[in-house]
């Protein structure tokens, strides 16, 4: 009894690593955009969050459905290197086979590359190591060490890619910044991930049986679809607005907005394994109880974040330069479309972990729609048109996931309970940054909003009835 108290009390390492690292990344992700944003104004940061459009919109494909079918397949491989090696060999096919039509859309497509050759290579490289980096973390999260995952994916090619930048910056050489970036990037990212490559890859035959085939296919879409927004909305702005400082506004918008959502996002990659699970156990009830668990836990993290961000808006865009608070609405949009992903919870995790990929993937469709037609629209009447079409795609979502939620288990997930203490949570950040906004010294302010954020992440899990705490304890990732 007390052996199994002790064990209780103490701390999964696994867990503990996860949020430390992906703190830590948040933090440099933070401190690089500072030392970057800052000193290169919107134009320049607005170049280079064009480039990374481009990069990230290319790896997109070149992952195909991996990093998914990792994430739920990973623990049952018997042979995880041979397992993870046919795939890294997929990724090295598919490359070589999409280089071709990535060149062509990039010299004749693509005006802001202006027909450089070289550009149009380093960016291809760029997108091919943060690729491998996009299978790597979820394969080792798979494999019961979302720790090192989080470490190898997110932590590390960020430190390396912060030290060169951060040092650019300091010595005012912004433009030299700009043209030596992507050679930071392409740096970074492969030093991070050959030491892992090196020990994992061996030789195998790449064996796929046709069961897998449309799994794969279904997985694809979804990550793509989920992702594809806010990365293509870099190289819509970029191409049609024909300036780098909307494209730089709203990137620096998106970023900080992403980064407080980091947490939530670790939490729920985390708990795919557990949703499996769960689900080829059929057990029910456990699973709507593991998936209130994550939504709480999601809301204690992401909604101070986030309210902050919305009500703080300009202040927090001012924090980078006067030019960055020019459109401070945009922030506001994104920051309450990411709000409704938080509060509505893991619903798209816990239809793919529990066998209904093809649900997941009209809904994937239906909101990617809805974003390309919107986006395509608003873009060429307003400059808030693509934050509008992510928060019009983000809500049909949520009334769509939902209503498959409860005819496919029959059951709500959302009690009165769990919605009342989420509207709680709410109001009271709500108030609580509201109040901040009287502040007038900006370095008050700053301090301000971090001692109350921070308290207001600790308030609610320490107030939380189903102590949900407990999640970061040995123990405490069960679905009890």
């Amino acid at each position: 009894m007390i052996k199994g108290l002790a064990s209780h009390k103490r701390i999964n390492k696994e867990s503990f690593f996860s949020i430390l690292f992906s703190g830590l990344a948040a933090v440099i992700s933070i401190a690089t955009t500072f030392f970057i944003a800052k000193p290169l104004g919107t134009e320049q940061y607005g170049k280079i969050q064009y480039w990374l459009g481009i990069i990230n919109t290319l790896s997109l494909f070149l992952v195909f459905g991996f990093p998914t079918f990792f994430a739920k397949n990973a623990q049952f491989a018997k042979d995880k290197k041979a397992f993870f090696s046919q795939f890294f060999y997929c990724i090295d096919i598919l490359s070589a086979a999409i280089l071709p039509f990535f060149f062509l859309i990039c010299f004749f497509g693509l005006s802001g590359l202006e027909k450089n050759v070289l550009l149009i290579f380093i960016l291809f490289f760029c997108s091919f190591w943060t690729a491998i980096g996009a299978i790597i973390g979820p394969f080792l999260i798979g494999d019961g060490k979302p720790g090192l995952g989080i470490f190898l994916e997110s932590f590390l090619p960020r430190f390396l890619l912060f030290i060169p930048s951060a040092i650019l910056a300091a010595f005012s050489l912004g433009r030299e910044l700009t043209n030596l970036y992507l050679y930071i990037f392409l740096a970074s990212y492969s030093v991070s991930y050959i030491p892992f490559l090196c020990l994992t890859i061996r030789k195998t035959k790449i064996v796929f049986q046709k069961e897998k085939a449309l799994p794969l296919i279904v997985f694809f879409i979804l990550n793509f679809s989920s992702n594809i927004q806010s990365n293509l909305s870099k190289i819509i702005l970029g191409e049609i607005s024909k300036t780098y400082d909307v494209v730089g506004v709203f990137s620096l918008s998106l970023q900080i907005i992403t980064m407080g959502t980091l947490f939530s996002g670790v939490i729920t990659s985390v708990s795919r394994p557990t949703f499996s699970r769960l689900s080829q156990e059929k057990d029910l009830n456990g699973l709507f109880n593991f998936f209130q668990k994550i939504l709480r836990i999601n809301c204690y993290i992401a909604i101070p974040f986030l309210m902050a961000f919305v009500i703080e808006a300009k202040q927090v865009l001012q924090l980078f330069g006067t030019d960055y608070a020019a459109y401070p609405l945009m922030m506001v949009l994104l920051g309450i479309a990411y709000l409704l992903n938080n509060i509505s919870g893991p619903v798209g995790t816990m239809l793919v972990m529990s066998g209904h990929e093809k649900l997941e993937l009209v809904n994937s469709i239906t909101s990617m729609t809805i974003f390309f037609v919107l986006g395509i629209i608003l873009a060429h009447v307003n400059v808030y048109g693509l934050p509008i079409a992510i928060l019009a795609s983000s809500f049909i979502a949520f009334i769509q996931k939902n209503i498959e939620i409860r005819q496919i288990f029959h059951k709500n997930p959302y009690t009165f309970p769990l919605v009342s203490h989420i509207v709680l949570l709410l109001a009271f950040s709500g108030i609580c940054f509201y109040d901040l906004t009287f502040i007038t010294s900006g370095s008050y302010w700053l301090i301000a909003n971090i001692v109350v954020g921070l308290g207001l992440i600790v308030l609610f899990f320490v107030s939380s009835p189903q102590k949900d705490y407990r999640f970061f304890q040995k123990e405490g990732n069960s679905h009890d």
